[in-house]
Order: C-alpha cells, then sequence, then structure tokens
C-alpha cells in the first residue's frame, strides 16, 4: 500500500501544469512552454491550433545551422522535439490563449532525489543567434543566471565582460509588435526578469556555451 501511494505521488507531481497560459495577439509572439515536456511533439506542446484557416505558423531558429525551421502539419518530423529551454515564434492571425490546463509535464522544473527543484541548463552551441526559452512557470533575475563554458561558471555580467555575449537579451512583446530588452541594469534594459512563456534572442561570441537558469 505504501509503494501505490507513493507511485500515485509522483504521478500526480508530474502529470499536470494547471493554470498555465500564454497570450496570443495578432501578428507574432515569441513563446515558450513553460514545463518539462514529456512528449516533445509540437502539437503536444502546443495545445492549440497550429495552423487554423492556413494562416497561422509556429517556427523555430536551428542555432547549430543558424537558420529557421517552420512546422508543418503534413511533415512534422522535420521540426522536430520542443526540447526543454527552446522559444519559437508563433505568427497568429487573431488574439488567443494557448492554455497548458491537463499539459504531460514537469509543472515549473524537474525535482532531485531530495526534492528540490533543481537548474536548468540551456544549451547555446554556436557563435551567433539562439533563440532561447524561459523554462519555469515563475519569473527569474537576470542577475542570478549563470552561463558556463564547461571550465567556468559565470555570472550573467562577469560573461558578459568575458566577452561571450553582448550583455542583454531580447524578448518580443505581443501588443505592440515590438522587441523589449532584458538585462541585469534597470537603467540600460527594458526588464530585469526572465518571464513565464517567454522566449529570448541571445547572440553569443563562443561556441558551446550554456546558460544556467536557477529554480
Amino acid at each position: 500500500m505504501m509503494k501505490r501511494a507513493i507511485v500515485l505521488s509522483i504521478v500526480a507531481l508530474f502529470a499536470v501544469a494547471a493554470g498555465v497560459s500564454a497570450q496570443l495577439y495578432p501578428g507574432y509572439n515569441m513563446i515558450a512552454p513553460p514545463v518539462v515536456p514529456f512528449d516533445p511533439s509540437p502539437t503536444s506542446v502546443f495545445p492549440a491550433p497550429l495552423d487554423p484557416g492556413g494562416m497561422d505558423s509556429l517556427i523555430r531558429y536551428d542555432a547549430a545551422t543558424q537558420g529557421y525551421v517552420f512546422f508543418d502539419p503534413m511533415f512534422p518530423e522535420d521540426y522536430g522535439g520542443v526540447l526543454l529551454g527552446d522559444g519559437a515564434w508563433f505568427l497568429s492571425s487573431h488574439a488567443g490563449t494557448i492554455n497548458w490546463p491537463t499539459y504531460a509535464g514537469a509543472p515549473d522544473g524537474l525535482p532531485d532525489s531530495t526534492g528540490q527543484m533543481t537548474d536548468m541548463w540551456i544549451s547555446l552551441p554556436k557563435t551567433g543567434f539562439t533563440m532561447v526559452g524561459h523554462p519555469f512557470n515563475h519569473v527569474v533575475d537576470a542577475a542570478n543566471v549563470l552561463f558556463t563554458d564547461g571550465t567556468q561558471t559565470i555570472s550573467w555580467d562577469a560573461a558578459a565582460a568575458a566577452g561571450w555575449f553582448d550583455g542583454g537579451l531580447w524578448g518580443y512583446d505581443g501588443p505592440t509588435q515590438g522587441y523589449f530588452s532584458v538585462g541585469t541594469d534597470p537603467m540600460m534594459y527594458d526588464r530585469t526578469q526572465l518571464e513565464p512563456t517567454h522566449g529570448y534572442w541571445i547572440k553569443t561570441s563562443r561556441d558551446n556555451l550554456a546558460m544556467i537558469v536557477p529554480a
């Protein structure tokens, strides 16, 4: 009985991400799923019509080739899976909402063996642009984000000073259809936090980096 109760508790923990949604605006939306996807297929991760009326598009950016990949319902394998920390463009013909009320995934991160949520590592594989996604369902201060090259792990500002990236990320505001900046200094950047369901551009100057977003 005790073993069955433990199993049921684990299933309940990972079964849903309740009450999470992303607002879509007419035009471009840069979005990211706020949960760790168990089924990484786009139609599962984004439980909304991907192409209602033939007007909408889901688009990811492949950092390895520095090029865009469009989702085609006829050839979904070409798009690939939606991975942890991915951002994507959603070109919408109308206002709407992507809901994750009963989405199969780990809500707000993955726990370690002690039950503590683990930090999320987002790969930045190649010099140039990467579209990343905030992996949590809570805000995270940019000042608490770390970067690593595999030999050293340093702060956001130290990584910028070392020339790993330019010190800022770029998000996209649906209502105004314009970019906003994210960084550690509120006098230099529009925002200082990474936000749930948001995707961001980052431009790196070195290969094989990773961004570590704390739980």
